[in-house]
């Protein structure tokens, strides 16, 4: 079988490596790709947007099947695309990804379908959001609309604080912009916890839980970035099992009465209290999920996959090892904005000699001869134990011996906050 991956992030980078280990894949593509990817699957040189040339590689080369994990290209439509020229096709359909892309869009589903999410107000004016922070006074949380633009997440918890937040998302409060909308949210107080399923567009499979590390350190509730570090699989008292696994059908169905016919892995990300909030939508496969999920998973991905596609998740036995699994992000100062690029990364060689423990790149590139850092999220350290102590001396030994210019990286996994 030939499998092509769409995508440049460390998530293709985790799916390319564990297909590498599917007993029917021969040849694995990916289109970008990264320097990691570049080690174990062959990368094509187009951009995935290029879809006319996307479409002709497929034909031409005979893939079997296609994983995008790139949200940017399910936002455009990509699959849609592939599916009318009758390809084998796992990921987020257009009209799916719009649930990931858009936060109000996601906020919207899960109000009208009667699954509970925090109290929230969409705005394109600063003086209406401005009169509604007022009114709720703090703490409230403040996201940007738009993840694929600016993917960005404020806790404020004074009024002054969310006042100044608000003026820098929207323009510094000189005029309204429908491109910089926001949404002001509820501030709910509980453990936060992510749990993914997978649905071939009719039921949905509970998958597996895990934790992420949203801030900068796991005591700081402020500015919340992408995901820097996780854990899996993360304890969920009986009680919270069963309601999420109730949300997940009932997301299921949703998506099916809504004729998203979806087709994939989802997570959910909650807060907990007395019961579960959904706050956070991804239908494009998680960044970090997938990282952590992979090396813990022992039935053949490819099994799976094509199971979600031929409608028969039903009949799937997943199989995991008895392993905890972790991940580490190694970023960029200034990790989402303003970040410098061209780093040398040094140590990698020394890190594949540590046991159970792997390297998935994020912002990586070949530059004459070294392989240099090229965003604000440059890779990630992922590694597997019997104990989470175990995976979390891997983690750490490992990024001992890497190196570049500016490195940051979460220093307290393993703490969750109260």
């Amino acid at each position: 079988m030939k499998v092509l991956v769409i995508g440049e992030s460390a998530k293709e980078h985790a799916i390319v490596w564990k297909l590498s280990q599917s007993k029917y894949v021969d040849k694995i593509y990916c289109c970008p790709g990264n320097a990691g990817i570049a080690e174990i699957a062959e990368c094509v040189d187009f951009s995935p947007r290029n879809f006319d040339a996307l479409t002709d590689f497929i034909k031409y080369e005979w893939i079997d099947l296609t994983i995008i994990g790139d949200e940017e290209q399910s936002a455009h439509g990509i699959a849609d695309i592939l599916e009318r020229e009758g390809c084998k096709v796992f990921g987020a359909n257009k009209i799916s990804a719009q649930l990931r892309t858009r936060r109000s869009a996601a906020k919207n589903f899960l109000k009208v379908h009667g699954i509970l999410t925090p109290e929230y107000k969409v705005f394109n004016s600063y003086s209406l959001a401005e009169d509604y922070i007022r009114l709720k006074g703090a703490p409230i949380v403040i996201k940007t609309d738009n993840c694929l633009d600016r993917n960005i997440v404020y806790t404020a918890f004074s009024v002054d604080e969310a006042m100044s937040i608000l003026r820098t998302m929207m323009n510094d409060g000189n005029h309204d912009d429908t491109s910089k909308k926001i949404i002001l949210e509820e501030y709910i107080k509980g453990k936060h916890a992510t749990f993914t399923f997978l649905t071939d567009g009719n039921i949905a499979l509970p998958f597996v839980s895990l934790y992420k590390y949203f801030c900068f350190n796991a005591t700081d509730a402020n500015q919340m970035s992408d995901g820097i570090g996780s854990y899996c699989p993360f304890h969920l008292e009986p009680n919270n099992l069963l309601s999420i696994h109730k949300i997940i059908d009932l997301f299921s169905r949703a998506l099916k009465t809504e004729g998203f016919r979806y087709k994939g892995l989802c997570s959910l990300e909650l807060i907990i209290t007395d019961r579960p909030y959904v706050v956070e939508v991804n239908t494009c496969i998680g960044e970090l999920d997938v990282q952590t999920i992979l090396p813990r998973l022992k039935t053949d991905f490819v099994n799976i996959v094509l199971s979600v596609i031929n409608d028969n998740i039903n009949e799937l036995n997943i199989e995991w090892y008895k392993k905890i699994s972790a991940g580490v992000v190694l970023y960029s100062e200034n990790i989402d904005i303003n970040f410098q690029k061209g780093f040398i990364i040094k140590g990698l060689e020394q890190v594949k000699k540590i046991t159970d423990t792997h390297l998935f790149h994020n912002n990586t590139k070949f530059q004459n001869g070294n392989i240099t850092t090229c965003g604000g999220r440059v890779m990630s350290v992922i590694a597997i134990g019997d104990r989470f102590e175990d995976a979390k001396k891997r983690i750490y030994t490992a990024i001992e011996n890497i190196g570049f210019e500016k490195m940051h990286y979460i220093k307290d996994i393993g703490l969750v906050p109260k």
